[in-house]
């Protein structure tokens, strides 16, 4: 089980875009990721006194962002393309950005994939049709004869394939720009604790949400969350927001309770 690594009013930052790496400097940052079948999406206000930045800063250019712990470890949040950048005043920049699972939603193909296993079926799709690196994809070994795709998205045809072979599997790009397919692993140890009065700053049971300092947790992941009584809860994460505000740097999680 991992610790949390700590809890922090506001942590340090790296922002890359392009080949220009900037330390710091972030005005305010939301970064929102989820298994709903949306893209990893990231709206960022950086500051541009040298005005090297805009210049940088334009539609199509690579963005990464990551959060600095003490150690000095850089975990990435957020990896993608900048959709949208503008410069209202010579100060700062505002960027909007998206993970490659923006274009499976929707750049659109006809094709037909015949005699492969689901797996190698997706492997092939993610390659051709987004260029994603490949993280991890459940192994399946049942061949489907055919696979006739019209007019499709990326999306739609591994939504497909699931329904064809009763598969109740996520499909997504991870924090570092990488495609993930297959279940949830509710048995997993958990990844991260947070303790009610140390390292939680919200419990919202209602809209099941628990808001803590910025860490780095990854979607479908395992957290376990400490009550005020002591009491242990194991939660499956399902969605996260990455926030930069003026009162400081926080991390809301998105859960759903692990079945019985």
């Amino acid at each position: 089980m991992t610790e949390q690594i700590g809890n922090y009013y506001s942590l340090r930052s790296q922002t890359t875009i392009g080949d220009i790496v900037i330390s710091g400097c972030v005005l305010s940052l939301g970064i929102a990721a989820g298994l709903d079948n949306t893209a990893r999406a990231c709206r960022l206000s950086i500051q541009d006194l040298p005005g090297d930045i805009k210049a940088a800063a334009v539609k199509g250019a690579e963005l990464e962002f990551a959060w600095i712990f003490d150690d000095g470890d850089a975990q990435n949040v957020f990896t993608g393309k900048i959709a949208q950048a503008k410069s209202p005043d010579n100060e700062k920049v505002d960027i909007i950005g998206f993970d490659i699972w923006n274009t499976a939603l929707v750049k659109r193909f006809t094709t037909t994939i015949a005699k492969q296993t689901p797996s190698a079926m997706i492997e092939s799709l993610v390659t051709a049709r987004l260029g994603a690196p490949i993280g991890t994809i459940a192994t399946t070994s049942t061949l489907l004869d055919k696979l006739p795709l019209m007019n499709q998205t990326v999306a739609q045809a591994i939504k497909a394939i699931n329904h064809r072979m009763r598969l109740d599997y996520d499909a997504y790009i991870d924090e570092g720009g990488s495609f993930v397919w297959g279940p949830r692993d509710y048995t997993q140890e958990p990844a991260f604790e947070f303790d009610y009065g140390h390292n939680v700053l919200d419990f919202d049971p209602e809209n099941k949400i628990i808001t803590t300092w910025a860490c780095p947790v990854r979607l479908r992941q395992v957290v376990r969350y400490w009550n005020h009584d002591g009491e242990q809860s194991d939660f499956m994460v399902i969605g996260i927001q990455h926030l930069d505000l003026s009162t400081g740097t926080e991390t809301k999680i998105y859960y759903e309770e692990i079945p019985e």
